[in-house]
């Protein structure tokens, strides 16, 4: 993304050359227009942006004329075809054309691809972005945070940059005049089930229950501390046995071992279940906060002093993993 003197939410701010960005929208949703208008406004008040493509999921490929009015210039205009959200598939697209910043609307759509982009790509990620400064040796983002209450501000390190906008952009004012819609080419791509790895896409957890995890009765909760999504997907096994739900904390949804929507904390689901099994979760403030109305907290961590440790009714010091494995044994039988 480049901008010349670019204008952000903080007022008048000098912003480095050179920086392309690719926008990623959904046109499956019937908020695509809330979507592209959040994105027009970023773009109009961040300044003079280079928009390297805006690649567009749609059912159709004739809804590319209906939805392209929505879009500013761009290089590229790619229209992805597909019957659902496919979010590895979505990501394979994106990081193709190898932008330095990468710009998704809000909403959990958004969200769930800037995560798992930027742990793709050991790039950077910001949800609920609301401004940002590239002025600097290291961009400086300013973002909503603990249930949009606070701001905080984040040097990123590492690109790319993904950035999932804040609701906020949605209804602020955007401009494009009669640079609309034109683009340098229309690209037309079909997202289909040979075209990808089909373990992969099969490694993503169905949605077994009712999914309102503040009305959860029952909760297991993964920890970054299990290691993997491969131990993740075992934990939301278990707790299928356990006729229970599965959320996790925010290390596992960030490194896109899980969709983010199973958040559990001030950013995702505060949860009342009569109990809940953490599995190799430490216990940070945003995850206790989260759980805070259980009943009951079991946990298994390695660490003994781990926070979630004091906080549990039943604390088990030792290998989530060989927990996991047990309890699906002895349920099995």
């Amino acid at each position: 993304m480049a901008t010349k003197g670019g204008r952000c939410l903080g007022g008048e701010k000098k912003v480095s050359e050179g920086l392309l960005a690719s926008v990623v929208l959904n046109g499956l949703s019937p908020t695509f227009e809330a979507q592209a208008r959040a994105v027009g406004a970023f773009l109009t008040q961040c300044g003079e942006i280079s928009v390297q493509a805006y690649v567009t999921l749609v059912r159709d490929f004739g809804e590319g004329e209906k939805l392209g009015r929505f879009l500013g210039p761009a290089s590229e205009r790619v229209w992805l075809k597909a019957d659902y959200f496919q979010p590895e598939l979505v990501s394979a697209q994106v990081e193709a054309f190898g932008s330095q910043v990468n710009l998704f609307p809000p909403g959990l759509f958004g969200a769930d691809l800037c995560g798992r982009l930027a742990a793709r790509l050991n790039g950077s990620a910001v949800l609920n972005l609301l401004d940002i400064d590239f002025s600097g040796a290291r961009p400086l983002a300013k973002k909503a945070a603990y249930s949009q209450n606070l701001v905080a501000a984040l040097a990123l390190n590492n690109k790319p940059y993904c950035l999932a906008l804040s609701k906020d952009w949605s209804s602020k004012p955007h401009k494009f005049g009669d640079k609309v819609g034109a683009a340098g080419k229309d690209v037309f791509a079909t997202l289909a089930m040979g075209s990808f790895d089909k373990n992969r896409e099969r490694s993503e957890i169905p949605r077994e229950t009712s999914f309102d995890l503040s009305k959860a009765q029952a909760l297991v909760v993964s920890g970054h501390g299990l290691g993997d999504k491969a131990a993740v997907e075992s934990a939301a096994e278990l707790a299928q046995k356990l006729s229970a739900d599965w959320g996790v904390s925010r290390p596992v949804a960030m490194n896109a071992w899980a969709p983010l929507e199973r958040l559990i904390g001030v950013s995702g689901a505060m949860a009342a279940p009569k109990w809940a099994l953490c599995l190799g979760a430490s216990g940070a403030a945003a995850l206790l906060s989260g759980l805070s109305q259980a009943q009951k907290i079991m946990a298994v961590n390695l660490d003994p002093e781990a926070p979630i440790m004091s906080r549990s009714d039943l604390a088990i010091a030792g290998e989530a993993k060989e927990i996991i494995l047990a309890l699906k044994k002895l349920l099995d039988q």
